[in-house]
Order: C-alpha cells, then structure tokens, then sequence
C-alpha cells in the first residue's frame, strides 16, 4: 500500500496519507510503497525528492528489555567467575591441607 507524504520546500513534512487519496497539485508530494520495518520518515530531500528515514524511537518497554538483556549477561559473567573463583580457593585450600600435613609429618619425625 503506497503513502502520500506532502513535504513543503524545505522538506519537513505536513501530511502523510496511506491507503485512498487524492494526489496534489502544485504542491510538492512523494509516494512510497513501503516504509522500512523499524524506520519512520523524518523529512524528504526537496532536491532529490528522496524521503529521509529514521529509527523509530525505542518505547519504554524495549529500553527496559534492553537493560534486562545486559544484566543478564554481566550477571552469568559474575557467577562464571565466581565459580572459578571457588575453584581456585578450594584447590589452594587442599594445598595448604597438603603441605600442612607435610610439614606435620616433618615435626613428627624429628
């Protein structure tokens, strides 16, 4: 389905139509047959007629996904380095039980 997008000379736009309308006269318009997914026009290039897209903002609720995909992923780095962590503390605390046991060896046969 096309879109009427009336633009005035400096390419801002006044009026957008999708669906049924009436082509102007006189006055500068584009047709488009589709708009990019995720993409608004923000203007049209007076010289070359070309619409100008944007982003559509984010909403509230996609920043917010957003945000919970970034936790999500500093949080599973903390917990893998925090089991790595524990890893390291439980081996260096085995070789502490070893050498202190070595060492109590050493004691007991002097």
């Amino acid at each position: 389905m096309k879109t009427l997008i009336i633009y005035d000379g400096e390419g801002t736009i006044i009026n957008t139509k999708t669906g049924f309308y009436k082509v102007p006269v006189n006055i500068p318009y584009i047709e488009i047959d589709n708009i990019p997914i995720g993409k608004f026009v923000a203007s049209v290039d007076a010289e070359t007629k070309d619409p100008i897209y944007e982003d559509i903002p984010k909403n509230e609720t996609q920043i917010l996904r957003d945000e919970i995909s970034i936790l999500n992923e500093q949080n599973s780095k903390l917990l893998l380095d925090k089991a790595k962590n524990e890893i390291q503390i439980n081996t260096l605390n085995k070789n502490l039980a070893n050498v202190t046991l070595e060492v109590a060896k050493m004691k007991g046969g002097m």
